[in-house]
């Protein structure tokens, strides 16, 4: 016989569903920044009460991908040039700690892995598995650290960062550029020189923020 939730249980895995399908559908573009999320329809949407659905917006309001405005209610988070520029600034350089260590302890058992997620994301064309395969290589890299507290700072800019993470990648898909620059940042790691990742990490996540800046500046925001 099959286990049934307690009802407050069963509630926060469907708002935990219903978070992550929005969550996935922002960070491809699917769901463009400043659209408002009505409740009642994405209720209707996913065939549930608007108590999951709250949750979920709840959720996604506290990693940063959605923001709530009294007189508009619950829309996905339009940043700022100001907004991006500090916070890529504040990731620039504790991601340059954290690959620094990761190039000290580097192993070339590490290195199948992050090659593996390399090689699919060179050629994919999907944003929203980019933003899945490009986290996925730069939190593998941190996470070789040992810097366990870092990582996890880092890796929650980067989850708030998705809400314009997807201008990056709507338009770089397979881009031959971005797949240079992080087998550079691979490369220092497998040739363990600190100095090399540290100015590799640099230069990508800096051709990055002047992208996203440069997609702002030209909508006018």
């Amino acid at each position: 016989m099959a286990e049934t939730l307690p009802a407050p249980q069963l509630a926060r895995t469907i708002a935990g569903s219903i978070a992550a399908q929005l969550r996935a559908e922002i960070t491809s573009g699917q769901i463009p920044a400043g659209e408002k999320l009505r409740q009642n329809e994405l209720a209707k949407r996913f065939g549930v009460s608007s108590t999951p659905v709250r949750e979920a917006i709840a959720q996604l309001r506290i990693e940063g991908l959605v923001s709530f405005e009294p007189q508009r209610g619950a829309t996905v988070f339009k940043p700022s040039v100001a907004q991006v520029r500090e916070q890529y600034l504040i990731r620039i350089e504790l991601e340059a700690l954290a690959i620094r260590q990761a190039a000290e302890v580097f192993t070339p058992h590490d290195a199948p892995a992050l090659e593996a997620i390399l090689a699919e994301l060179a050629v994919c064309a999907d944003p929203a598995r980019t933003v899945e395969l490009n986290n996925q290589f730069h939190t593998g890299l941190y996470g070789l650290s040992g810097m366990h507290q870092l990582a996890a700072l880092i890796n929650n800019l980067r989850v708030s960062s998705s809400a314009y993470l997807q201008i990056y990648a709507s338009t770089n898909s397979a881009s031959p550029r971005i797949a240079q620059e992080h087998q550079n940042i691979l490369d220092a790691c497998k040739n363990n020189d600190p100095e090399a990742a540290d100015q590799a990490i640099r230069s990508h996540l800096g051709a990055s923020l002047e992208h996203i800046t440069a997609a702002l500046d030209s909508a006018g925001q």
